[in-house]
């Protein structure tokens, strides 16, 4: 009888090479095709251009006034007024400043977006490799089965054997087939999640192992790294920066503005030319606005610590979790390779030095500690890919 089922468990149980198709390579597909990101792409564009209005001086006004007089003798009067009016100039500056913050806010609420769905792509990855992990096993164990099958029937044949345990390996390959089918199921469910994300397009992941966790084991020094990319805490930064450039900009709003400007005024021949100058006082109008952006300005930076210190202390813990838990599945994986015993159980029945039942018994607990390391190991990828939620606090629902 050939050892399908123990060539195939080992190779799974004992390899640790990296994955065919390279997670990042899918990812990047899933961002240059899904429709949302495209979508929130345009929107992104639309609303940059927004904040780039708004940061010149106001139009000038050109006004005519033709006046008939009454009595007819007074003759007509046309007057002509061409004015334009400034804002103190540290108000432009500062409007533009902020006009490249509100920018950099937009592309970072974009990459926001982007890392919430790609997060999601990166769940399914991993639970379509761990799927695919158990179904390779499962066909391994399916063949078994029927070389088991196979074998009880010439022993049925020969009357060394009862109809019982013959039925009995009939009975376990049905059995390992429906299981089979479930997991051929769920894992086109997968293929179609990932399809709809990809904006259509298929992408095929048959990728069975998922490897050892690659997670600097230094946690100050990953910190450091990952939080200059964070989506989340480049927004709290901006926020906090375009707080403090309200304020200037409040501040240089309360200035004094000037306007200026060309008239003339013809009346029975006569005619008068000059320039108008004025400036705006602003008394009334612009009162506590700076103490409206300063209050704002607290409550930015409030939040940016908060959300800052948070997140470390999230991610310090997860760092640790996901470590330990690749370190167990590292130490299961050499005991399991250790124990096996299959060729052993495989040489005890054909000899009938145990029955069916003890052989089936045996193989269900090998292929069982197996799923267990497959479970390790995708928990592990789990907890990795955690470390990379934009949106810690929210939930997500992953298969057990």
């Amino acid at each position: 009888m050939k050892t399908t089922f123990l060539s195939i468990m080992i190779a799974l149980v004992a390899s640790s090479l990296p994955a065919q198709t390279t997670l990042d390579t899918v990812l990047q597909q899933i961002e240059r095709n899904n429709p949302l990101l495209q979508a929130l792409k345009l929107e992104a564009d639309a609303r940059m251009l927004e904040h780039q209005t708004g940061l010149m001086p106001a139009n000038p006004e050109a006004t005519v006034n033709y006046l008939w007089g009454n009595p007819s003798a007074l003759g007509n009067r046309t007057d002509i007024n061409i004015t334009q009016s400034f804002e103190f100039p540290t108000v432009y500056f500062h409007k533009a400043r902020l006009s490249e913050l509100q920018m950099q806010r937009v592309e970072t609420e974009y990459g926001l977006w982007a890392s919430v769905l790609l997060y999601e792509a990166r769940l399914i990855c991993l639970e379509l490799v761990y799927q695919n992990a158990l179904m390779t096993a499962l066909r391994g164990r399916q063949e078994h089965a029927r070389q088991i099958v196979e074998f009880m029937k010439r022993k049925f044949d020969l009357g060394e054997v009862t109809v019982l345990d013959y039925r009995k390996s009939e009975m376990n390959l049905l059995n390992i087939t429906g299981e089979l089918r479930q997991l051929e199921a769920k894992q086109a469910i997968l293929d179609a999640r990932l399809q709809e994300m990809n904006g259509g397009n298929p992408l095929a992941i048959r990728d069975t192992v998922l490897g050892p966790v690659m997670l600097d084991t230094d946690f100050e020094r990953w910190f450091i790294q990952i939080t200059e990319d964070q989506p989340v805490l480049q927004w709290n930064r901006l926020l906090t920066e375009i707080a403090n450039r309200e304020i200037r900009l409040a501040s240089s709003q309360r200035l004094p503005g000037i306007h200026g400007g060309y008239m003339s005024e013809k009346i029975l021949g006569q005619e008068f030319r000059g320039f108008i100058a004025g400036i705006t006082i602003p008394l009334w109008e612009q009162r506590n606005t700076v103490n409206h952006a300063k209050a704002k300005a607290v409550a930015a930076k409030s939040r940016e610590e908060t959300s800052l210190l948070q997140y470390r202390l999230r991610q310090q813990s997860l760092h640790e979790q996901a470590l330990h838990l690749q370190q167990v599945a590292s130490m299961f994986q050499n005991d399991l390779a250790d124990l096996s015993n299959i060729e052993l159980l495989d040489k005890a029945f054909q000899k009938g030095e145990i029955t069916i039942t003890e052989y089936l018994l045996e193989l269900s607990a090998y292929y069982q500690s197996s799923v267990q390391l497959f479970h390790l190991q995708y928990e592990a990828h789990l907890l990795a890919a955690e470390l990379y939620n934009p949106f810690p606090e929210q939930t997500t629902q992953r298969s057990p």
